[in-house]
């Protein structure tokens, strides 16, 4: 658990970087005292409180796709997730990905929420060998036009409706979670949606960690990370700002 000091250091932060443009950015992020970056990259702390997360009690998420659910012979340069609403759809993918993968991992249970479909799957000679296979339904979510090999700003299209400030957050959050959930390197100092007449900014403050050799220093990134909701089309988009680096412990 992080120190009630570093909850103390989080919560002055958000105060003090609450002055922002039309678009949700910082105007000024002198509040960021390197000091106080150094003190947070190494404590426990890794999310704001009441952040989107899930208890994945012990299995890693796996989100299917074009690769994936095909034989290595029949797979192209391309990485895209796949969304459908069909449950039976779903657990075919998870059968064909489990069958193409390094080796065979036997279905145990699924789940299904608001946002995928998910199938707990174990390696029969490592039990604690556990893969959470997920496809994206795609009423919730649809990532088929963003491709991992060649990213572009958009990056998915939300499909709930009606659209409301509080599940755009989750939305968002959400993102993050599943991508950074087991990345040691990653953390958020602030996560923040406005909303505007034709759309919702999300802003992510997150610090990013780059472990130094032996005897080199860690180095640490600073970014400020926009993304923005058409309310028209549901369409997200991503921007990126590298607020700052500073030099952290030597290894």
């Amino acid at each position: 658990m992080f120190t009630t000091k570093i909850k103390t250091l989080i919560f002055i932060i958000f105060l003090m970087s609450c002055s922002t443009n039309d678009d949700g950015h910082i105007l000024d992020y002198s509040s960021y005292a390197d000091k106080d970056i150094l003190d947070i990259v190494y404590s426990d702390y890794k999310f704001p409180e009441n952040f989107y997360s899930e208890n994945l009690n012990g299995g890693n998420i796996y989100y299917l796709n074009t690769l994936s659910i095909k034989s290595l012979g029949e797979r192209e340069h391309s990485s895209i997730e796949l969304c459908t609403n069909n449950r039976d759809i779903a657990f075919n993918w998870s059968e064909l990905s489990s069958t193409y993968g390094s080796y065979y991992r036997d279905y145990v249970s699924e789940k299904e929420t608001e946002k995928y479909f998910e199938f707990k799957r174990v390696y029969n000679q490592n039990p604690s060998d556990i893969i959470l296979y997920r496809a994206h339904k795609c009423s919730y979510l649809d990532r088929t036009m963003y491709d991992y090999f060649n990213p572009g700003n958009v990056i998915g299209k939300y499909n709930q409706r009606p659209f409301q400030k509080e599940k755009i957050t989750e939305l968002i959050e959400y993102l993050v979670f599943v991508k950074n959930y087991d990345n040691g390197s990653y953390k958020v100092l602030r996560s923040y949606t406005l909303e505007k007449n034709d759309r919702f900014v999300h802003l992510i403050d997150e610090l990013i960690t780059y472990g130094g050799d032996w005897g080199v220093s860690d180095r640490i990134e600073l970014w400020g990370t926009k993304y923005t909701v058409s309310k028209s089309s549901g369409s997200i988009t991503v921007t990126k700002k590298l607020i700052k680096t500073i030099v952290g412990r030597m290894n």
